[in-house]
């Protein structure tokens, strides 16, 4: 029978790289996917044009860019956009955007392919705003992997003592 030190250094030891292993997991992937750094949003009520600007460093935008942009008035979808890669790290939007007046809030979401989005948002009027209002929080489903993979250790090594 093993003693209670030699048990407890054991799981220690598995816990510790497994955890390191999960570190090595969760920051390959944060490297390879990430949300779009920056978004600024401008409306031209004489053209009725929405611009886009989109900021998202990729090393090859074929296979890692931003695939959607939906664009909300007051919270209703109006527009709807997908695409098949990005024109360059920084690059640019117009949409048609009609039926907006004094006080509407035209909120856009950006959304990568590999995971990750941005969204802002602006109030028509004399005194146009643009305010932040993206309310996901970073990485949470890694940590939540992260914490499941921990969870799933102590399981299986309880099992095994």
């Amino acid at each position: 029978m093993k003693s209670l030190k030699v048990i407890l250094l054991n799981r220690l030891v598995f816990v510790f790289v497994l955890s390191l292993l999960s570190l090595l997991v969760v920051s390959s992937f944060l490297v390879s996917a990430h949300s779009p750094s920056n978004m600024d949003l401008s409306y031209n009520a004489t053209s009725k044009e929405l611009g886009v600007s989109l900021s998202h460093q990729v090393s090859d935008p074929n296979s890692h860019y931003v695939f959607n942009v939906v664009v909300y008035i007051n919270n209703v979808v109006t527009i709807n956009q997908n695409y098949s890669s990005q024109p360059g790290s920084s690059f640019d939007y117009q949409f048609n955007v009609v039926n907006v007046s004094d006080g509407d809030v035209i909120k856009v979401t950006a959304l990568c392919n590999l995971g990750g989005s941005i969204t802002e948002q602006i109030t028509i009027g004399p005194d146009e705003v643009t305010e932040s209002d993206d309310g996901a929080t970073p990485g949470f489903e890694l940590v939540l992997f992260f914490f499941s993979l921990i969870g799933f250790a102590f399981i299986i090594n309880k099992k095994r003592y």
